[in-house]
């Protein structure tokens, strides 16, 4: 169908409608149309060029048309809120508001007509809605449009004389949605009706003829004018803020110290800190005055497990007139508060439990208002506020084993036949200090590794350290830096998140393989990252510590070190020590093996680890807290009458006969290489006496007990004997110490080691000094318990001292026996 043929279709419709309803409405009763449109028809009649005056919203008056006396007919419009045409809002005698909103945004344009005098037949034509003021901003449904010159649509009329009423039906107009929030109330909708008069089915004027009040159309705008009320509108904004305090004071909302940072960029709240969140809504854009209403709130928190309820309240609330932007909510701890409840629950001081969570706080609201419906209404929730506690906290990663509980680490000395002590596990596998709080999530390490024999002389390190480096088993990590060197190093766990305290770390240490050197060591250290965190740190830095693990620290390693537990052994003789006697039991598969002596020992104070009666397993002859009232066993006193005795029959001179050689040494060390006693007794005095090679008290024929020789060596300070001698025969007497294994002539401890001090020591002879220094470590070793029990050292006063000594004690000078006691024999 063509566009012609449309717009023929169109008019025939209109035509065929318009002559239906033009009957319909002929004898249209006069109630039809609302009593004010009828009276301004019938005075408009009755005019007599007399002005029509059309009344506005404000009271006033304005002219509107007048009309000659004797016109037959005249029509007229009205605007009404409904279909029917009765609810009137504007029409030239009265008018009324519009009470718009989104659901009520349609009124309807009413047509009638009225025969003045006599019968009336003739048309409304060029009916239009012209396109000027405020068309653009309405919708039409109806036969009445939007038209331009020489449009429209048209109805015809037959009325009886002096009869009124409608003659066409009503189109709707509908005010745009779009339009609907841009509307206040007094705000008013314009727009123009127009209309010509025309001969009874004579249909419209062309374009020479539809001109403004010229025959033979007469055609006039009518300006219609709806004043709006609309509902109340208004806009608001809401926002939670946080302040971080140093106390549970109140502050004013506009305080400086309430800052909107969300989650992703949090205020830090430090322990002991307080936290108050504020919550507000201001209204604004009110498109009236004075506004009342209502609302309700709810405020929330969420500590990383979700929101729960703080506090929630229902009010009402009132703008006035000289406020433009009321503020209807203002929640919290705060001195102006405005529908607020339950304040305090606003604030919290930060605890230790809350390290390393984001706490946010929000609030969802609703607030209604409005004269019509109440319709105006807002739900809305504010933004979050949010505070991040941040960790404190400096982890001490300590692996305690055994005697080794202070978190310094160390070797602890295991026999090569022993066993490893487990780890007590008592929960401090990691030491964080008590003014801290919880960790973050960690990741750790548990390495082992092996240190070989020939690197006992590296130490193992007694603190912890911290770098970046995060592979332990690397060259340029510590541990391998330490001992110059690690075997057999790898990573035994791997964990992450919170440290489980139920992790055994030195149960990793690796076992002892079989055939394994003594100085070998077995090693476990913990590393931990991050190992630090303060409070001055943001989250960001914190969150980034913690997914990158850049920085770590490395505990003090424990090591298992073999070793030998080295034994002494005192045949013939008994021990006297007036501060006490103390030496080491081995715990071996074989039993407890330890150091002994022949016959009985006697002590000042405690005996600890030594046994008595040539056994390894009883102390039957162990004299403990022991006091001599005699001179014997008086410490210094004792080694002085002993001194004293001997210099009695060999005077402190250099001397020498075919029997006797007596030597002095005046220097302050004096070192004595190999000696050898044949035909002579020899007698060496000095001040202190390094022995560095054998001494030796050769076995020779003899007849009678003057043919004993002996070695008697006195030190007015310390007796050391060198690494490399096996043997002294030779009684040793100092006034110092005794030390069985001074590297070359250094009493250095740390140079105690198999290495050097692997060779057994024999020493022929009584000995007598202030301490005794056992320092060889031969022996202890293998599998097999004679191997394990064979002595560093062994003392053995044997019967050609006892014999000797008896062949000088007549005469003057003589070696006097002043105590005496009978012992077991040996067994």
């Amino acid at each position: 169908m063509s566009k012609l043929n449309i717009l023929f279709f169109a008019v025939l419709f209109s035509f065929v409608f318009n002559s239906v309803f033009f009957q319909k409405n002929t004898n249209a009763a006069s109630d039809e149309i609302p009593k004010n449109v009828a009276k301004r028809l019938i005075d408009s009649c009755n005019s007599n060029n007399t002005w029509i005056k059309e009344k506005n919203y404000d009271g006033t008056e304005e002219k509107f048309s007048p009309y000659p006396p004797g016109i037959r007919s005249l029509t007229g419009n009205w605007i009404s809120a409904d279909p029917e045409g009765k609810k009137l809002i504007s029409s030239v005698y009265e008018k009324h508001e519009f009470q718009v909103s989104k659901e009520n945004r349609s009124f309807y344009l009413n047509i009638a007509a009225i025969a003045c005098h006599s019968r009336a037949l003739a048309s409304a034509t060029n009916i239009r809605i012209m396109k000027e003021l405020d068309y653009n901003k309405l919708e039409t449904d109806g036969s009445v449009t939007f038209g331009d010159r020489a449009q429209g649509t048209y109805y015809n009329f037959d009325l009886e004389a002096k009869k009124y009423g409608r003659i066409a039906p009503p189109t709707k107009i509908t005010i745009k949605e779009s339009e609907i929030d841009k509307l206040s109330d007094g705000d008013y909708i314009h727009f123009n009706v127009w209309q010509c008069w025309n001969g009874y089915k004579e249909g419209n004027h062309g374009w020479d003829d539809d001109v403004f009040n010229q025959w033979p159309g007469y055609c006039y705008p009518h300006k219609v004018t709806i004043r709006i009320k609309a509902p109340v509108k208004f806009n608001v904004e809401g926002n939670t803020k946080a302040a971080v305090l140093n106390s549970s004071q109140r502050i004013n909302s506009d305080d400086s110290r309430f800052k909107s940072n969300g989650r992703y960029n949090p205020q830090t709240a430090k322990v002991g800190q307080w936290v108050s969140f504020r919550h507000k809504v201001t209204g604004k854009d009110f498109n009236k005055s004075n506004v009342s209403g209502s609302g309700h709130y709810q405020t929330f928190r969420n500590d990383g497990h979700g929101d729960y309820s703080v506090n929630n309240y229902n009010f009402r609330w009132n703008k006035e007139s000289w406020d433009s932007r009321p503020t209807i909510i203002n929640q919290g701890n705060i001195w102006d508060t405005i529908n607020a409840v339950s304040t305090d629950r606003e604030i919290f001081r930060v605890t230790r439990d809350m390290a390393g969570k984001t706490i946010c706080s929000k609030m969802s609201y609703g607030v209604a208002a409005g004269g019509i419906d109440n319709v105006n209404r807002h739900n809305k929730t504010t933004n979050e506020a949010c505070v991040y506690v941040p960790y404190d906290f400096e982890i001490t990663p300590c692996v305690k084993i055994d005697k080794i509980r202070n978190c310094s680490g160390g070797d602890l000395d295991v026999p090569t036949n022993g066993k490893v002590p487990n780890d007590p596990n008592d929960g401090e596998e990691i030491n964080i200090p008590g003014g801290g709080t919880e960790t973050s999530s960690i990741r750790y390490k548990i390495t082992t590794w092996r240190v070989p024999s020939d690197k006992e002389s590296f130490v193992t390190q007694n603190n912890k350290r911290d770098n970046t480096n995060s592979d332990t088993c690397s060259p340029s990590n510590f541990y391998y830096q330490d001992y110059q060197g690690i075997e057999n190093c790898r990573v035994v766990k791997d964990g992450a998140g919170k440290f489980n305290k139920d992790t055994r770390v030195a149960d990793f240490i690796p076992s002892i393989e079989d055939g394994a050197e003594a100085g070998t060591r077995y090693c476990v250290a913990l590393s931990i990252s991050p190992y630090k965190m303060n409070s001055n740190q943001s989250q960001a830095e914190q969150a980034k510590q913690e997914r990158e693990n850049l920085d770590w620290r490395h505990s003090a390693p424990i090591c298992i070190k073999l070793v030998k537990k080295p034994k002494v052994q005192f045949w013939g003789n008994g021990v006297y020590s007036k501060s006490g006697i103390r030496t080491s039991l081995s715990t071996t598969k074989q039993g407890v093996l330890g150091s002994w002596v022949e016959y009985e020992a006697l002590s000042g104070v405690k005996i600890k680890d030594f046994r008595t009666e040539s056994s390894q397993s009883t102390r039957k002859l162990a004299i403990e807290d022991y006091s001599s009232k005699s001179s014997f066993g008086q410490g210094k006193s004792s080694i002085n009458s002993l001194i004293s005795n001997i210099s009695s029959k060999f005077p402190k001179k250099n001397f020498e006969d075919a029997n006797t050689k007596v030597e002095v040494y005046g220097d302050a060390n004096k070192q004595l290489g190999s000696i050898s006693a044949d035909k002579q007794t020899r007698v060496i005095y000095g001040k202190n006496i390094r022995i560095s090679g054998d001494i030796v008290n050769a076995d020779r024929a003899v007849n009678n007990d003057s043919d004993f020789r002996q070695i008697i060596i006195i030190a007015d300070g310390d007796i050391t004997i060198d690494q490399g001698v096996k043997r002294v025969d030779a009684w040793l007497i100092a006034q110092g110490v005794i030390n069985t294994c001074a590297v070359n002539g250094a009493q250095n401890a740390n140079d105690v080691n198999m290495k050097n001090c692997n060779n057994q020591l024999r020493v022929r002879g009584g000995t007598a000094s202030k301490g005794l220094r056992l320092w060889r470590t031969a022996g202890s070793d293998g599998t097999a318990k004679d191997t394990l029990a064979n002595p560093a050292e062994i003392f053995n006063q044997s019967a050609d001292t006892y014999l000797w000594a008896q062949s000088q004690s007549g005469g003057v000078g003589k070696i006097v026996t002043t105590y005496t006691k009978e012992l077991p024999v040996r067994y």
